[in-house]
């Protein structure tokens, strides 16, 4: 039995997630972050994996903050995310592992029951240079980690992990 995805399906009230997509070419945060800038004059629209859907105009590019408590070591850690589409009305957020390879973490997005001698570093990001380690859990198929909106005094008091590359912008059609 899957004990990662029996966790989170006996979960009445499920907390918010961050979920691993590697279909989508931008970040995507919802409700439960906390915005720190919304750029001025940035906006795109947003066409689903289906045109029939029709498309979000204008959906805002933000700046923003989202804690990670950990489970083992009891700390919290404020992760940062830049260039992240923000939809408020949605309970969880989408992120590219791409983007998250970018900005120099290690992803290993293999589920344990995918693993021949699972160890720690399964199923995982890892931050290299805070040694900050988290390890996803599946709701179905797909890979993600709890997250919450900071308060003020972590926003202003923890060091900033940044979950994306620290840049200003994030263009996914650049030939770089």
């Amino acid at each position: 039995m899957n004990t990662e995805a029996a966790d989170e399906s006996s979960d009445a009230n499920p907390q918010p997630r961050t979920e691993l997509d590697s279909h989508a070419n931008m970040v995507v945060l919802g409700k439960n972050c906390f915005v720190f800038d919304n750029i001025e004059g940035r906006s795109c629209d947003v066409t689903p994996f289906d045109p029939s859907l029709g498309k979000s105009t204008s959906v805002p590019i933000v700046d923003a903050a989202i804690v990670y408590d950990c489970p083992f070591t009891l700390k919290s850690h404020l992760l940062i995310i830049r260039n992240g589409l923000y939809l408020d009305h949605l309970d969880n957020n989408l992120i590219p592992p791409f983007i998250l390879s970018e900005a120099g973490i290690e992803v290993n997005p293999v589920p344990k029951i995918h693993s021949k001698d699972p160890t720690v570093h399964d199923h995982s990001l890892y931050f290299v240079e805070p040694g900050l380690r988290i390890p996803l859990k599946l709701n179905g198929i797909f890979s993600f980690f709890h997250l919450r909106a900071p308060d003020n005094d972590e926003i202003e008091g923890s060091d900033p992990i940044f979950l994306t590359p620290d840049s200003t912008s994030w263009d996914p059609y650049s030939d770089h």
